[in-house]
């Protein structure tokens, strides 16, 4: 993948499609993190166009990010023995999971066991 300076990008505006298209990818960025809140472990439907990264340790970015005051969310996948981390990539919109087997820190577990990931749910994991 690739990352794109979302301000040279504003094909929406320089082309005069506007109403027809209402944000350009710099509005949109910033409507879509606007109403995230993985602080609060609420999945939103942007969600669904990640990147998935294996690490071999989700308890040490958890316990940075946490020490950092960043929010993030917190789903796992039982059946598949695995957690996963949601953090948004400020600034456009996008947002990475941190996917691993191991999540020990004690805290990060109980997380873990509190928040199965499941799209049928309200949002709510």
């Amino acid at each position: 993948w690739h990352l794109v300076l979302a301000k040279q990008a504003d094909w929406v505006s320089y082309d005069n499609l506007r109403p027809m298209v209402p944000f350009n990818v710099s509005e949109l960025a910033t409507y879509i993190e606007d109403l995230r809140d993985l602080g609060s472990n609420q999945y939103d439907q942007w969600l669904d166009d990640r990147d998935i990264f294996d690490v071999s340790n989700l308890s040490v970015i958890a316990e940075v990010l946490r020490e950092d005051g960043v929010p993030f969310g917190i789903w796992s996948r039982p059946a598949e023995k695995t957690c996963s981390l949601y953090v948004n990539l400020p600034g456009n919109g996008l947002a990475v999971e941190l996917r691993s087997f191991e999540f020990g820190a004690p805290w990060l577990s109980k997380r873990c066991q509190a928040s199965v990931f499941d799209l049928c749910e309200s949002g709510q994991g």
